[in-house]
């Protein structure tokens, strides 16, 4: 998309970029793209609060994580299941998931979903309950790996790039209960002790995640919360309206040449430095996780083999 943006030659356009990061972290929003293109459009209302966004007055919110049609479990488990459908990397999950899950006094089971990283796989072994631990691989079909579930863990990194967090969302929508950390993002989804719980410590995650193992009056009040906020607030259709009205707003702007590259860079290393670091910000190389892992800059050299322009960032 980079590449895309700096190398086009486009001719006088209306330009919308829909941007599907958060930029309240790294990889940041270049604030020349947004102040580039006709309008800006975020996926999370937390991103109004980000270091890109300044005084533009071209930044809205539309969002892009939606339920399913998909009803939820009805099986009557003696002990409830805990589960998790996603990123299972640590790039984006939160190692706590497992220490939480550890320290329950009951013997429970977590079910993991997703494509699995093997150092997920390697700690999770170092558990004192590691049998607790199940990784079921990815899906093509989350309305069964959610009937699966009673409760949903969901504790993602401080400083995780996401914003619609379709994952969590679907698993509200089937009327599960979830537990997830105070991160922005999952903030603007989730109410405490409303539609889930929404811990300041992993410690507090394993509380969250005893009270309703225990209560299956809890978990069907806040599960059935949480399906009518997202069957009221995360449907495609309303995603779809907003575009249409911002669509109805852009057509009287007069088309206009536009100059990308200008605000990202012109080669491989410089769209990695803008995505890294804001205006003013010195950029400092810092122990990447292993493989190349979205906006590291081993995904950059892994799209842009053998470029040279990666030479001057050493």
């Amino acid at each position: 998309m980079l590449e895309c943006l700096a190398r086009t030659e486009f001719p006088k356009i209306r330009s919308v970029i829909w941007a599907h990061i958060s930029g309240l972290f790294k990889p940041y929003i270049p604030p020349g793209l947004i102040e580039q293109a006709h309008r800006f459009v975020f996926t999370s209302n937390a991103s109004l609060k980000g270091p890109s966004v300044g005084q533009y007055g071209t930044t809205s919110v539309i969002n892009s994580g939606f339920g399913i049609e998909a009803k939820a479990s009805v099986l009557e488990r003696t002990q409830p299941v805990i589960g998790y459908l996603g990123t299972v990397n640590f790039v984006k999950m939160h190692k706590g998931f497992f220490e939480a899950v550890d320290r329950l006094d009951q013997n429970v089971t977590a079910l993991i979903f997703g494509s699995i990283d093997s150092t997920v796989v390697d700690y999770a072994s170092t558990m004192r309950n590691a049998h607790r631990f199940n990784f079921c691989g990815e899906t093509s079909a989350p309305d069964e790996a959610f009937a699966l579930m009673d409760i949903f863990f969901y504790p993602l990194q401080p400083e995780h790039y996401g914003t619609g967090e379709n994952a969590l969302v679907e698993a509200m929508s089937t009327g599960l209960p979830v537990v997830v950390m105070n991160n922005p993002a999952e903030m603007e989804i989730v109410t405490h002790r409303k539609t889930g719980f929404v811990a300041d410590s992993i410690y507090n995650c394993t509380t969250f995640l005893d009270r309703l193992i225990r209560s299956r009056t809890v978990r069907k009040s806040i599960g059935y919360n949480a399906a009518m906020f997202a069957a009221g607030q995360r449907k495609p259709r309303q995603a779809a309206n907003s575009f249409m009205e911002l669509w109805r707003g852009l057509i009287d702007d007069v088309p206009q040449y536009v100059n990308f590259a200008d605000a990202i860079g012109h080669t491989p290393a410089e769209w990695f430095l803008a995505t890294q670091r804001l205006p003013g910000m010195v950029y400092e190389p810092v122990q990447q996780e292993a493989g190349a892992t979205k906006g590291s800059l081993a995904h950059f050299q892994k799209c842009f083999a053998n470029d040279k322009s990666f030479a001057t960032l050493r």
